[in-house]
């Protein structure tokens, strides 16, 4: 039995939404760039690069951002 477009894409938010790895977000959104919890994936990214502009002392980093 194949699942539905909806059913894939909460199965994949499910499987990244608490990851702290951003490359799991740009994955998600590049599978699913208009879907149900798009909008969630671009916040959990935003937050992750928050948080180690946050940490970093580099300035470059901090400019770019």
């Amino acid at each position: 039995m194949e699942k539905d477009a909806a059913t894939v894409e909460r199965d994949g938010w499910n499987l990244v939404k608490n990851s702290t790895n951003a490359q799991d977000f740009r994955d998600f959104l590049g599978e699913f760039p208009s879907g149900a919890n798009a909008a969630k994936a671009k916040i959990r990214l935003e937050q992750i690069a928050w948080n180690l502009i946050k940490a970093t002392s580099d300035k470059a980093q901090v400019q770019s951002y």
